[in-house]
Parts: structure tokens; sequence; C-alpha cells
């Protein structure tokens, strides 16, 4: 038996060709903790609610930059399902 102790990026190493298992190879037994999420921005920006954010983002001439952990980590899945 192994245990293991890790962060929602362990779902996605499959897909991402790091890893010869899937999260169905696992059988949870505990939740430790719970990572809430969140869109920031900088003091200045024009945005003071996520529907002003989202409204100005689809705009054909948008150019607005994101930041996150990295690929393949849960806060880069996050951006991309926003951005989606």
């Amino acid at each position: 038996y192994k245990l293991v102790l890790s962060s929602s990026e362990l779902t996605f190493l499959n897909y991402l060709g790091l890893a010869k298992f899937t999260y169905q190879d696992l059988i949870p037994v505990a939740r430790l903790n719970a990572d809430p999420a969140t869109v920031a921005v900088r003091a200045d920006a024009p945005w003071t609610t996520i529907e002003q954010f989202v409204a100005d983002a689809r705009k054909p001439d948008a150019n607005i930059r994101v930041g996150n952990a990295g690929q393949g980590s849960a806060w880069h899945m996050a951006a991309a399902a926003l951005a989606d």
C-alpha cells in the first residue's frame, strides 16, 4: 500500500504525460484542506466586479494577461476555464 498526500494537480499528471496513472487509480481517504481561489486585479484596474472583468475580456481587442502557478497547475486550469 502507498499513502499519498497531494494537491489537486495530481489529477492532471497523466494528461500532461508525467504519470502512468490517473486519479481513477486512487482512492481518497481524507481531505486535509481546501484551497479557495480568487480573481485579483491591481488596485487601479478598471474592474470592481467579476462581471466587469469578463465583459472587458470578451471584447475582440482585449489584451488581458493572467498570472498563475504554471502550466498544469490547478490555478492554470482555473484560468483556462475562466477564459473558456
